[in-house]
């Protein structure tokens, strides 16, 4: 396994994490405050969140090839 695979898991984690205490939160929530404030503040962060796990994991495939190919350069040097 590679190792910001760890770290994206986590993350995806917290994004589920995140969706089910919205949900949570929005049911029991009966006021016209709710959808101002999911509006404002909460819609779109489960995208964000979504998109920044993308970022991550596409960078972390990046640096493990680099790193593979670092790797097999030293080796050759050898």
């Amino acid at each position: 396994m590679a190792s910001y695979e760890n770290v994206i898991s986590e993350l995806e984690g917290i994004k589920v994490s995140f969706s089910q205490q919205c949900e949570s939160t929005a049911q029991s929530w009966n006021d016209n405050q709710k959808d101002k404030f999911y509006g404002e503040y909460v819609n779109g962060y489960t995208e964000k969140i979504g998109q920044y796990i993308g970022m991550a994991k596409s960078l972390g495939v990046s640096l493990e090839n680099k790193k593979k190919k670092i790797e097999a350069i030293a080796n050759r040097v050898k």
